[in-house]
């Protein structure tokens, strides 16, 4: 091994599901497998998440091994006919979060000229699409079997909201991130090797899905409330764990009260840019408003260039301006997360290398934010440029994304003509770079000057 792969060896990312921290060494790790299955490392239950963090860390470092990957993956369909079964609570449940993440990774490794293969992920995507909920406008993607079975583990309130059932908590940031994987199977070139029964029913969930995202994003909010839970918030962020008294009354107000205002009065989007992750529980697992960010960022990455979702594009680039701002500027709510979440601020990060694809707004806070940041911060895979989701950066340029795994330099690309380079060392400045203006060749990279 020479000196370089020697250093690439000993680097360190932080995994998108568990959030363990895994140390590169070429292959998949045995905590991650189990009976031929991929599982997560804190349970050894079944789990595609980290499966799928591990894939992308692996095509960055360009030691991807297909069959790796793709063998337990269809293991699992074929023994229990989908992703199902996770078991993460004990009770035989299946996590869609989980199943969605083995299905964007089967799309990626699955050989298209291989019928069995097609077929088998005709079987995932159909079981993953039995957890969803008709409303009165479109359908909702589940986050979990329990939903569907109205047998929910923890404390929640049935409510009827967008003409859900009783037993939908409303999960955000699963919808979303079903809809994420369904827009995403529209582009794959084996889309035309599915059935006709198969692509038809993609092609209305994915319309479906967006209606009833439609619906939920133009809610208003009653100004009281508002203004109640920005005190109760700051409260919560500033002495959750620090003060027993004020702990108790924090739960007495989320598990008594709001809960109950919740039911009549449906928050997803406060005006302050805070999101809710779900409306059926209390609402205290704050460190959601990053990853359900995360998601909103990444299914508009997806949306665009489709003309017929400008709208929806538009009012969700407003979420995120907003979501982004309560997050870099309220400093309990930051303080908070760096005490008790510290490991998924990574998404934080990724949400604002999306950002800065997405719009110019506040451009130079933001960069000052990620650079004082991220120094910090042990990286994923997807802010060195490999994500499946929405950086892409080590298919379309991966003589320079080699270049940037030693550097303190991160890199974003959604398309081959634009890439956005992020040096984070003290010069913390943002390059720009259009193909179209210079040609991107491997001789041409000494123009991005680092």
């Amino acid at each position: 091994m020479t000196s370089s792969e020697e250093r690439i060896s000993k680097t360190k990312y932080r995994i998108i599901g568990s959030f363990s921290e895994y140390l590169h060494q070429g292959s998949i790790p045995v905590s991650w497998l189990l009976d031929g299955i991929f599982v997560d490392p804190r349970n050894s239950k079944p789990m595609e998440m980290d499966a799928l963090s591990i894939y992308n860390i692996c095509k960055l470092k360009s030691t991807v091994k297909t069959q790796v990957f793709k063998h337990p993956l269809l293991n699992r369909i074929r023994q229990v006919g989908g992703f199902r079964f996770h078991n993460a609570w004990g009770l035989c449940e299946t996590h869609c979060r989980f199943s969605a993440a083995g299905l964007k990774l089967l799309a990626e490794t699955i050989d298209t000229d291989d019928n069995s293969e097609i077929s088998l992920f005709e079987n995932g995507i159909n079981s993953h699409l039995e957890y969803t909920d008709k409303l009165s406008k479109g359908i909702w993607f589940l986050h979990d079997s329990q939903e569907a079975d109205n047998d929910y583990h923890d404390y929640y309130l049935p409510n009827e909201h967008f003409g859900s059932k009783p037993n939908n908590i409303l999960v955000l940031n699963t919808h979303i991130d079903t809809l994420c994987l369904l827009i995403s199977l529209l582009d794959k070139p084996f889309f035309l090797s599915l059935t006709e029964s198969t692509k038809k029913r993609i092609n209305f969930f994915v319309n479906e899905g967006i209606k009833s995202l439609k619906e939920i994003t133009d809610l208003s909010i009653n100004p009281l409330i508002e203004q109640v839970d920005q005190l109760i918030l700051h409260i919560a962020f500033k002495h959750l764990n620090n003060n027993h008294l004020i702990e108790r009354l924090i739960n007495i107000y989320f598990y008594r009260i709001r809960i109950h205002i919740k039911k009549k009065y449906p928050i997803f989007f406060h005006k302050n840019g805070y999101i809710e992750r779900e409306i059926g529980l209390a609402g205290t697992g704050f460190y959601y408003h990053i990853i359900t960010l995360n998601d909103i960022c990444k299914l508009t990455i997806n949306l665009l260039g489709k003309s017929q979702y400008s709208m929806l594009i538009e009012n969700l680039k407003q979420k995120i301006e907003k979501g982004i701002n309560f997050a870099i500027r309220n400093r309990s709510f930051l303080n908070y997360m760096k005490k008790y979440h510290r490991e998924k601020l990574v998404e934080l990060l990724e949400t604002i290398q999306m950002a800065m694809c997405l719009s110019a707004a506040n451009f130079d806070e933001r960069l000052f934010f990620y650079c004082k940041l991220r120094k910090n911060l042990t990286p994923s895979a997807g802010l060195k440029g490999s994500d499946l989701t929405y950086n892409r950066l080590i298919d379309y340029h991966p003589e320079l994304t080699k270049r940037l795994i030693e550097q303190p330099i991160d890199g974003f690309c959604t398309r081959p003509d634009e890439v956005y380079l992020i040096n984070y060392s003290n010069e913390q400045k943002v390059i720009t770079y259009h193909a179209t203006e210079i040609k991107l060749t491997p001789n041409s990279y000494s123009v991005l000057d680092f």
